[in-house]
């Protein structure tokens, strides 16, 4: 992305984050949403926090999403409850929950599947 920026005087104008083990994934509903106007995530698989499966949205609302990698060690700092669940999508509801990140919409109708050999070990041949 960075090095689009660089090149081209346009930046997308939508920006899609998938996770590499999600199986079948099709494209949103996208007549539905104005993704210039913060981040949008399908409702469901929230685990106590926000899903991490899909999310879209512009540029730089999506920068602002990805960022969560860069903030992680100060994020697992200040989980000191005992009683909360540290998983991704409670550290996603809390990173999208800083001051100043884009709003959040959620939209409905969209299902997505995990690869069951996710967790399995990648063996050579």
């Amino acid at each position: 992305v960075k090095e689009y920026e660089l090149n081209n005087p346009a930046p997308y104008k939508w920006v899609f984050k998938f996770r590499s083990d999600i199986i079948g994934a099709c494209l949103p509903p996208l007549l539905c949403m104005d993704l210039s106007k913060g981040i949008y995530i399908p409702a469901g698989y929230d685990y106590e926090g926000v899903s991490d499966r899909v999310a879209m949205g512009d540029m730089e609302s999506m920068k602002m999403y990805c960022s969560l990698l860069s903030r992680l060690d100060c994020y697992i700092n200040s989980f000191s409850t005992p009683t909360l669940r540290l998983h991704p999508e409670t550290l996603l509801l809390h990173h999208l929950q800083q001051p100043g990140m884009p709003q959040l919409h959620r939209f409905t109708g969209y299902d997505t599947a995990l690869d069951n050999n996710r967790h399995k070990e990648v063996m050579d041949i």
